[in-house]
């Protein structure tokens, strides 16, 4: 493979990772960011793979747990379940996946975080 080729690869897989980044809570799908990114979505899943290990729609996926899990930190006025629904899960189904990715359940992750920050204070103090 060329370095024109190789060039044009990587502009396309970071038009789709800027595109799903700023698009975490849309419903997007593989078919959303290939269109965007104008190639078809069999070229799009092929070249992702290959430049990051990860399926696109397993990047899609593992990114909003994350980007949820950091909103479980921050915002303590919103419960899980609004949370969750904000990235189109239904209550069970995010936990499940939210298990999935981070070995933890969500209402778990948040008690555990705002233990650490509790303790951080006291020892601070």
């Amino acid at each position: 493979m060329d370095k024109h080729t190789l060039t044009i690869e990587k502009t396309i897989i970071n038009k789709a990772i800027t595109y799903i980044l700023y698009n975490l809570e849309e419903d997007i799908s593989v078919d959303d960011v290939s269109s965007f990114c104008g190639v078809s979505k069999y070229h799009l899943n092929r070249i992702f793979r290959k430049e990051t290990g990860e399926a696109l729609y397993e990047f899609i996926k593992r990114n909003r747990i994350e980007h949820s899990a950091w909103r479980l930190k921050v915002e303590k006025d919103k419960s899980v379940t609004e949370i969750c629904s904000d990235y189109g899960y239904s209550p069970s189904n995010y936990t499940t996946e939210f298990k999935k990715s981070l070995h933890i359940s969500p209402s778990h992750f948040r008690k555990e975080s705002e233990e650490r920050v509790h303790s951080c204070s006291l020892s601070r103090g």
